[in-house]
């Protein structure tokens, strides 16, 4: 079975049918509004960008927030014994195990 395009629509979308229906003068202030109506999405997408940078940057400063109340400082002085990660002698299959300093 061949695919057959069809040489003439019979139904256009309403975009081109909108166009269609300018004549030339019509057609260039359509199109100066167009342009004029992007520039203003293109600056109002910078200000999103903006925007969305700042609640970035305060979800992060609440999260370091967060998690800094919830740490307990440890003050180490000499002579303290701590656990220290070890591997395995021998071992290649990183099994760790704790071992005092």
């Amino acid at each position: 079975m061949d695919n057959v395009i069809p040489v003439e629509l019979e139904h256009y979308s309403p975009r081109v049918e909108a166009v269609a229906n300018f004549d030339s003068e019509d057609l260039q202030i359509w199109m100066d509004e167009n342009n004029s109506s992007r520039r203003v999405d293109l600056d109002l997408l910078e200000q999103k960008r903006l925007l969305a940078s700042l609640k970035r940057l305060e979800h992060k400063r609440r999260v370091e927030r967060y998690f800094n109340r919830r740490v307990n400082p440890k003050n180490f002085t000499q002579g303290n014994l701590v656990l220290k990660w070890r591997l395995l002698v021998g071992s290649n299959l990183g099994v760790l195990k704790h071992e005092p300093n």
